[in-house]
C-alpha cells in the first residue's frame, strides 16, 4: 500500500507583524495614559488658584469667613499682621547687615497696609542707637581691645563683646579673676540705664572636663556665663534684662586640633540686643528674630 504523502505547509514569514502590532498597541496605550495624567483640568486649577488667593490675601474674605466667630477672625488677623511685620522686617535687617542697598518695590509696599515709613525710621533709629552703644563700649574697653583680649563685633541689631576666657577665668574654673572683674565692671557701667536686653553666652573647647563642680563642659560654660551675669547685677544692671546660657563645646569658631584654635573657642560673649519690640509682636518676638539672624550669620 502506498504511503500518503505529507504536504508541508509553506513557512509564514510575516508572523513578526503580529508581535509588532501588539507592541504598537501597547505603546499607544502607554502614551494615552501618560497624556491623561499630565493633562491639567483648567477648571480645577482655577478653583484651587482662587482658593489660595482667598486664603492668603488679608483684605479678602470668603463666605466661610463671614460665618466664623468674631473672636477667631480677630485672632487670625492679629497673627497675620504679626507675621507680615516680621517677614517685612527680616529682609531689611539682613540687607542692612550685609551692607547691600535696600530696594523697595512701590507696588508691593502699597499692597500691605502698614506704617512702613514709621517702621523704617524706627529701625534706622535702632541702628543709630546700637552704633552709639558700640562707641561707648569700645571707649570703655579700649586697652583690652588693643591687647586683643576683647573683641567688639558690630551688627545693626545686636552687639557682641567677645572675651577670651583666659582674661576672666583660670583653666577649669568659673571664679572670676580680679583682672577680669575690672574689665567686666567697665562694661557693666556702660550697660547701666540702657533698656536693651543683655545675654551672656559661655563657650568652651572640646577638651573634656569631669569634676565635682563641673561634670562636663555644659556646666562649666553655664557657670561662667552666670558668673558674669551676677557681676553685672551687682553693678546695678537691671536683672530683668539679663540672661545667661552655656553652649559648652557645641559652637566652635575655630578648629580644636590646635592650641590656638582651642584658645579662641574658650570665650564668653556678651550680646546686647536692639530694641525691636514695637516693630515685631512683643519683646520675645524681637529677641527671637535677632536670634534667628545671629544663627544665620554664624552658619555663613
Amino acid at each position: 500500500m502506498a504511503r500518503r504523502k505529507i504536504v508541508e505547509e509553506p513557512e509564514n514569514h510575516d508572523r513578526w507583524l503580529v508581535s509588532y502590532a501588539d507592541f504598537i498597541t501597547l505603546l499607544f496605550a502607554f502614551f494615552v495614559v501618560m497624556y491623561s495624567i499630565s493633562s491639567v483640568n483648567e477648571g480645577q486649577y482655577k478653583v484651587l488658584s482662587d482658593s489660595m488667593i482667598t486664603a492668603f490675601t488679608p483684605s479678602s474674605r470668603s463666605p466661610a469667613d463671614s460665618q466664623m466667630p468674631n473672636s477667631i477672625q480677630s485672632h487670625q488677623s492679629q497673627e497675620l499682621v504679626s507675621m507680615t511685620q516680621t517677614i517685612n522686617l527680616a529682609p531689611l535687617a539682613i540687607a542692612r547687615r550685609s551692607g547691600n542697598p535696600v530696594l523697595v518695590d512701590p507696588d508691593a509696599a502699597d499692597s500691605v497696609e502698614r506704617p512702613e515709613v514709621q517702621e523704617e525710621d524706627s529701625v534706622s533709629g535702632e541702628v543709630d542707637q546700637m552704633n552709639e552703644i558700640a562707641l561707648q563700649i569700645e571707649g570703655a574697653l579700649e586697652s583690652s581691645i588693643d591687647s586683643g583680649e576683647v573683641i567688639v563685633e558690630r551688627t545693626p541689631f545686636w552687639l557682641e563683646v567677645v572675651f577670651n576666657s583666659s582674661l576672666l577665668f583660670e583653666s577649669g574654673s568659673a571664679l572670676l579673676e580680679a583682672s577680669g572683674e575690672l574689665v567686666l565692671q567697665s562694661l557693666g557701667q556702660e550697660l547701666i540705664g540702657l533698656p536693651n536686653a543683655v545675654t551672656v553666652e559661655g563657650f568652651t573647647d572640646n577638651i573634656p572636663i569631669s569634676s565635682t563642680l563641673f561634670p562636663s563642659n555644659w556646666e562649666l560654660s553655664s557657670s561662667r556665663a552666670s558668673a558674669v551675669v551676677r557681676l553685672f547685677e551687682r553693678r546695678g544692671v537691671e536683672s530683668a534684662r539679663l540672661s545667661s546660657v552655656g553652649f559648652g563645646e557645641t559652637r566652635p569658631i575655630s578648629i580644636n586640633s590646635s592650641e590656638q584654635g582651642r584658645a579662641r573657642n574658650r570665650r564668653v560673649v556678651v550680646v546686647i540686643m536692639a530694641e525691636l519690640e514695637d516693630q515685631v509682636a512683643g519683646q520675645s518676638g524681637s529677641l527671637r528674630l535677632i536670634e534667628l539672624l545671629r544663627q544665620g550669620q554664624d552658619s555663613n
